[in-house]
């Protein structure tokens, strides 16, 4: 199964981020909890893909800000 997998690069991608970690975290466990069920490669690529897209536009978005 290649949810822990998942689970380990959308925990990284975070934690690249300081101040969106506990929103992040919540944001993305809930689309892991409804995407549990999809199992195939394809599925958990795209959510890893739209993971890190938003990880990029709020670090973007946060650049200056230093917590």
């Amino acid at each position: 199964m290649h949810l822990p997998m998942a689970l380990c690069w959308i925990n990284y991608i975070i934690k690249r981020m300081r101040f969106w970690n506990r929103l992040q975290t919540m944001i993305i466990n809930t689309l892991l909890f409804e995407w549990g069920l999809a199992k195939d490669l394809l599925a958990i690529t795209s959510l890893m893909a739209q993971a890190s897209t938003l990880a990029n536009m709020i670090k973007t978005l946060k650049r200056p800000t230093t917590v």
